[in-house]
């Protein structure tokens, strides 16, 4: 990131980070702003790291780390390499061979994140489902996934985000007719509450005519008198 750095300042971009802690999972965003103001963000989760003798926050300090980082990489579209910019993150462990990359845990992730903001709790479902099946990680998803299984992991959760926005959409199109039928409906009553009106009008402007004339009719009779 060292050289990374001056480049993005030449280009009037910065780069910044968001971590938070939700459910004992790190949270970290990372946003990717041009001076204009136009901003990308991407928010990996990872659990705290650990590994060696770490304690608590040490190892909350070694997963942000690792996540800005990883979350810079998604963003610029650069690959991994071992340089140690962030004082830290080289003592996250490499991946266990076999078992899938940090980039590539870094895309499930982000699948993942992308889910959650349209259904909210489906990132907990999926790890607690999935936690009983593969060992946890020190990578931004949590789990070693095998290597061999990426491919389909990726495929069902990006059909997962598309049949999401697809519920979401069918939703919000129910929710514009029922609204069109309800202003409808509304509407027919206004009109009646307008017929009724005139017509309670209109018998009262009759009443009154009626009244005159037969005060007319009196006033003619006395005047004959």
């Amino acid at each position: 990131m060292a050289a990374v750095n001056p480049l993005l300042g030449e280009l009037g971009l910065n780069l910044s980070w968001h971590p938070r802690v939700l459910d004992g999972v790190i949270h970290v965003e990372t946003r990717l702003t041009h001076r204009l103001g136009h901003s990308e963000s991407v928010t990996l989760p990872g659990a705290p790291d650990q590994s060696g003798n770490k304690n608590a926050i040490q190892a909350m300090k070694s997963t942000i780390t690792y996540l800005e980082r990883a979350g810079a990489f998604a963003l610029l579209g650069l690959a991994s390499s071992d340089d140690d910019d962030g004082h830290g993150a080289s003592a996250v462990a490499e991946p266990a061979a076999g078992y899938i990359s940090f980039d590539q845990a870094a895309e499930l992730a982000d699948l993942l994140e992308r889910i959650e903001a349209l259904d909210p709790g489906y990132r907990r479902r999926f790890l607690d489902h999935y936690g009983g099946a593969y060992p946890p990680g020190d990578n931004a998803l949590g789990l070693d996934i095998p290597g061999a299984k990426f491919d389909k992991a990726r495929l069902m959760l990006r059909r997962k985000l598309v049949d999401v926005r697809a519920q979401l959409h069918a939703a919000a199109v129910a929710l514009d007719a029922a609204h069109e039928r309800v202003n409808e409906r509304l509407a027919a009553a206004e009109r009646v509450v307008d017929g009724r009106a005139g017509l309670v009008a209109l018998h009262k402007h009759k009443r009154h005519l009626g009244g005159y004339g037969v005060l007319r009719q009196h006033a003619g009779e006395h005047k004959a008198l």
